[in-house]
């Protein structure tokens, strides 16, 4: 391993454009690394909240308890799509949203027709493309830090190998190094950048879809406030065929006259 007056000496030597490349791509990594810390402990803190707020509505004694008792899981795409259906269901079935004015009686006293319950699961779809999108949301730096680095690197790189061709033999092997180093760093930067804006990509992409499918399960959960339906009558299914069998028999055997 060299010395730190080896590779200080080493970098003093380089030359100006290599220097500038370099501490470029160190601004690059510490941006990269950043936004994938950010990203990888936001998306834990999105997991931890909606594991806290399923437990807390399967032990719910109705599917609205979470919701009038004000408990706020903020973090959680799960409790924003309940939360909004929700607040559409006492606005439609109250005239409010306002859960401190809403007590469970007034809630058993109503009860949801079938298109407010259409806008219901509209409103819910609505919240749920506004929460994935904000999930998804954050990646564009990542490939843009990915695509900078790799031109930046490969054209420094470039210039520094033209530059050692007309170069002294003593200068021959710096400008080698440089250029190498140089086009490594950047491509390591390049690389982890897009690898992992995949990654974390695909880890929203998950994120999303049990967002979706937890929505659909809150959704028919939200049907208990509709009314039941109306038994109809079932016919008889005897008599009709007996008649069309008589029908039938009427048309096969009369003759013209």
């Amino acid at each position: 391993m060299p010395a730190p007056s080896t590779v200080l000496t080493f970098l003093k030597t380089m030359p100006v454009s290599s220097q500038a490349a370099l501490a470029f791509l160190l601004l690059l990594s510490i941006a990269a690394w950043s936004i994938i810390f950010a990203k990888c402990f936001l998306l834990q803190r999105v997991r931890h909240s909606n594991q806290k707020f399923k437990s807390r509505l399967r032990g719910a004694s109705s599917c609205l308890d979470v919701f009038l008792s004000g408990d706020s899981f903020p973090r959680s795409p799960f409790y924003c799509v309940y939360e909004t259906g929700a607040r559409t269901i006492t606005k439609q079935m109250l005239g409010t949203d306002d859960r401190s004015r809403i007590s469970e009686r007034d809630i058993e006293e109503e009860s949801l027709d079938v298109h407010q319950y259409a806008r219901v699961g509209t409103s819910m779809r609505k919240s749920l493309r506004e929460c994935t999108d904000q999930m998804r949301h954050g990646f564009a730096p990542l490939r843009l830090i990915a695509a900078v680095s790799a031109v930046v690197g490969l054209a420094v790189g470039s210039w520094l190998v033209i530059q050692s061709i007309s170069a002294h033999e003593g200068k021959f092997h710096t400008l080698l190094s440089c250029a190498l180093i140089v086009v490594v760093w950047s491509l390591l930067v390049s690389f982890t950048s897009g690898l992992s804006q995949g990654y974390l990509f695909r880890l929203c992409q998950a994120q999303a879809r049990k967002a979706s499918a937890f929505s659909e399960e809150v959704y028919r959960s939200f049907e208990s406030l509709c009314p039941p339906p109306i038994p109809q009558p079932q016919a008889s299914t005897s008599e009709p065929a007996a008649a069309s069998s008589d029908v039938q028999y009427r048309s096969l055997t009369q003759q013209p006259s």
